[in-house]
Protein backbone atom coordinates (compact mmCIF):
# COMPACT_ATOMS: atom_id res chain seq x y z
CA UNK A 1 0.00 0.00 0.00
CA UNK A 2 1.40 3.50 -1.13
CA UNK A 3 1.69 6.29 1.46
CA UNK A 4 0.05 9.05 1.10
CA UNK A 5 1.71 12.68 0.40
CA UNK A 6 -0.71 14.22 3.11
CA UNK A 7 0.60 11.18 5.55
CA UNK A 8 4.24 12.62 6.11
CA UNK A 9 6.05 15.82 7.51
CA UNK A 10 7.35 15.83 3.80
CA UNK A 11 3.88 17.30 2.96
CA UNK A 12 4.36 20.51 4.64
CA UNK A 13 7.50 21.27 2.40
CA UNK A 14 6.04 20.34 -1.23
CA UNK A 15 4.63 23.06 -3.16
CA UNK A 16 0.64 23.03 -2.88
CA UNK A 17 1.22 22.97 -7.28
CA UNK A 18 2.70 19.70 -7.08
CA UNK A 19 -0.06 17.76 -4.37
CA UNK A 20 -2.81 19.81 -6.22
CA UNK A 21 -1.75 18.54 -10.12
CA UNK A 22 -1.02 15.17 -8.49
CA UNK A 23 -3.87 14.62 -6.57
CA UNK A 24 -6.26 11.62 -7.80
CA UNK A 25 -3.02 10.11 -9.33
CA UNK A 26 -3.01 12.48 -11.64
CA UNK A 27 0.74 12.49 -13.06
CA UNK A 28 3.10 15.93 -14.18
CA UNK A 29 7.01 16.67 -14.66
CA UNK A 30 8.57 18.67 -11.50
CA UNK A 31 12.24 19.67 -9.97
CA UNK A 32 13.03 18.26 -6.36
CA UNK A 33 15.61 20.70 -5.07
CA UNK A 34 17.35 18.78 -2.01
CA UNK A 35 19.39 21.13 0.74
CA UNK A 36 21.27 17.81 2.55
CA UNK A 37 24.23 17.89 -0.16
CA UNK A 38 26.72 15.45 -0.01
CA UNK A 39 30.31 16.57 0.87
CA UNK A 40 32.98 16.16 -2.15
CA UNK A 41 35.68 17.84 -0.93
CA UNK A 42 37.88 14.75 -0.03
CA UNK A 43 38.11 13.74 -3.43
CA UNK A 44 40.77 16.51 -3.75
CA UNK A 45 42.97 14.21 -1.75
CA UNK A 46 43.02 10.91 -3.86
CA UNK A 47 45.36 11.02 -7.26
CA UNK A 48 44.09 9.00 -9.83
CA UNK A 49 40.67 9.81 -11.92
CA UNK A 50 39.34 6.58 -11.16
CA UNK A 51 39.90 7.23 -7.36
CA UNK A 52 38.06 10.25 -7.53
CA UNK A 53 35.10 8.85 -9.80
CA UNK A 54 34.81 5.75 -7.31
CA UNK A 55 34.72 8.44 -4.16
CA UNK A 56 32.34 10.57 -6.02
CA UNK A 57 29.84 7.74 -6.81
CA UNK A 58 29.72 6.21 -3.48
CA UNK A 59 29.41 9.56 -1.62
CA UNK A 60 26.94 10.65 -3.34
CA UNK A 61 25.41 6.82 -3.26
CA UNK A 62 25.35 6.72 0.23
CA UNK A 63 23.71 10.51 1.11
CA UNK A 64 20.82 8.99 -1.64
CA UNK A 65 20.35 5.36 0.45
CA UNK A 66 20.30 7.75 3.84
CA UNK A 67 18.51 11.27 3.15
CA UNK A 68 16.35 10.13 -0.34
CA UNK A 69 14.11 6.88 0.47
CA UNK A 70 10.69 8.37 2.17
CA UNK A 71 10.53 10.67 -1.05
CA UNK A 72 11.01 7.92 -3.20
Amino acid sequence: MRQRVEDNAFHLKIAPWVIEHTANGQKTAFFVLLSNQAALSGKAALTTKIEKGRYVYETLRNRNQATQQPIL
